[in-house]
């Protein structure tokens, strides 16, 4: 490896490097103990150090070698998480250029997947540019309410919940990349009302497209919910379980929709247990 490096720094091959001709391809298999992933990189000497030259080698990999030592050592510099990338990307409104429906990402063992790219709308900026990510599994069980809830989902125990207790619910890297979206909810006299969330579950509509128990429609269906394979998702055991909606029950203000083992709509006692599907824009 140092025989190469030293050749580079001879012919003064000190910028973009191309995986496909450089010097340096042969030796970095053999010192690092894995082939180059990238389609370019490049490298300089330092410019305090005598004999210690650089290397940048794609996203989140950065080396510094030591050619009068002949010893190699990888800086211990931060990595950009999946979800940070993610945030960034979608941000910058290139979502679509990298993603796409259906994607999952795993943070702390719990599976995410896109349920829509430019489907919601940040609540700060009123731009398109989120990716909608859904729980698929590790689902934890809670009721919505203890009694009837007249007001909707925003006035029951699960939403408060949500709301000041997140990090019950989602992983501490997740959240600081978590944007609030607008989300409609439906009563059970068919009112629809608005709250801002950071943290939800999803409606009726937005699974299945319509009001099949809720009085009306409160979303649009999100892309990823085409059948009922799609919408099922699984408790802490791994096993497919009931999942909450945030849509109440028509005329009952003690039920409120969910989605069944299979897939299929339903509905139930909100003083039950169910699984929280969650749903959050990044």
């Amino acid at each position: 490896m140092i025989k190469h490096i030293q050749d580079a720094i001879s012919y003064g091959l000190y910028e973009d490097f191309r995986a496909e001709d450089s010097t340096l391809v042969a030796g970095f298999h053999e010192c690092f103990g894995e082939q180059l992933d990238c389609e370019a990189f490049s490298s300089w000497p330092d410019e305090k150090e005598a004999g210690v030259l650089h290397l940048a080698l794609g996203e989140g990999k950065q080396f510094k070698i030591s050619i009068e030592e002949e010893q190699t050592r990888q800086l211990d510099i931060p990595v950009e998480s999946e979800i940070a990338k993610m945030s960034r990307i979608s941000k910058a409104g290139k979502a679509k250029d990298y993603y796409d429906v259906h994607d999952t990402i795993v943070v702390d063992g719990i599976t995410f997947e896109i349920v829509g790219i430019g489907h919601d709308i940040d609540a700060l900026t009123g731009r398109r540019n989120t990716i909608t990510l859904r729980q698929v599994d590790h689902l934890k069980m809670s009721r919505i309410n203890p009694n009837s809830c007249p007001d909707g989902f925003a006035a029951s125990e699960l939403d408060k919940s949500l709301i000041n207790s997140p990090l019950s619910w989602i992983p501490a890297s997740i959240l600081p990349y978590v944007r609030e979206v607008s989300k409609a909810y439906v009563t059970c006299d068919g009112s629809i009302k608005v709250m801002y969330r950071k943290l939800w579950v999803f409606s009726e509509s937005e699974v299945f497209g319509s009001a099949i128990y809720s009085p009306a429609e409160d979303g649009k269906r999100y892309e990823a919910f085409a059948t009922s394979e799609d919408r099922v998702a699984d408790d802490e055991n791994g096993s497919a379980c009931y999942i909450w909606l945030r849509s109440t029950y028509a005329g009952n203000s003690n039920y409120f929709c969910m989605v069944g083992k299979s897939g299929s709509s339903d509905y139930y006692d909100a003083n039950s247990l169910s699984g929280v599907a969650l749903g959050f824009c990044i």
